[in-house]
């Protein structure tokens, strides 16, 4: 997933549309839904405390787990699930297990696919969504901070319909999972493709991730050490 890979394999790209629309879209993506998240989770114990985050923002809106860490199990296909938690909840809370350098999944994704809900995400990548497609709970000073905020945009349906504005301008682009194969192929029969060497593949699969911690107490992320960062068994979600 490394932008800095040989071949790097992305779960979604996005790219300006040749032609903008800039006709004013009248439609209301709120429609007048409550103040409420939705997080489908299947990884209990997270690199970066997003479990100690949820609890806290839980307290201020909400939030309805579906997956393995709760009793509420999803016996459907994923994208079913998520349409239906879309007719009642206006935000989604796209977090990450692991808050490292480039390190992002289909989570995101997934849910503005169907233009339904707001994604939140908890990432050091923000670069990589789309512009104005979703909220940063790092932009907040604490998780009570964006709960508040999310209370304001629920009271605002001008304010939650900016979210979507990206869809006249931007498109999402999901990768074929043959893509990145292809291009090994292409490389490995290149005669002229230039020899790399790594002196460590331990300072660049680790050291380099930079993974970050969210500490309660101190309302901030936090760096972790390399050892951490290698321990650690990343089960997707």
């Amino acid at each position: 997933y490394r932008l800095d890979s040989d071949i790097d394999y992305q779960y979604f790209r996005w790219r300006r549309k040749d032609k903008i629309n800039t006709e004013i879209n009248q439609q209301s993506y709120l429609n007048n839904r409550q103040v409420r998240a939705a997080s489908m989770i299947s990884n209990c114990y997270s690199q970066n405390n997003r479990e100690d985050y949820l609890k806290r923002l839980n307290s201020i809106i909400p939030i309805t787990h579906i997956g393995f860490c709760s009793w509420n199990k999803c016996r459907k296909k994923r994208y079913e699930c998520l349409n239906e938690l879309a007719d009642t909840h206006p935000f989604y809370l796209a977090f990450e297990n692991s808050l490292c350098r480039d390190y992002v999944t289909e989570k995101y994704a997934n849910v503005i696919i169907n233009h339904r809900m707001i994604p939140i995400v908890f990432s050091k990548n923000s670069n990589l969504y789309i512009p104005n497609s979703f909220i940063d709970a790092n932009q907040f000073s604490s998780p009570e901070d964006l709960g508040q905020f999310l209370i304001k945009i629920v009271k605002n349906s001008t304010l939650y319909d900016s979210y979507f504005k990206w869809i006249n301008e931007y498109e999402l682009i999901i990768p074929d999972e043959n893509d990145y194969l292809c291009e090994l192929c292409q490389k490995l029969h290149n005669s002229k493709e230039s020899y790399k060497v790594y002196d460590s593949m331990k300072k660049w699969l680790y050291d380099d991730a930079k993974c970050q911690r969210w500490i309660s107490k101190l309302n901030k992320t936090i760096d972790i050490s390399v050892d951490e960062t290698m321990d650690y068994e990343d089960p997707w979600f």
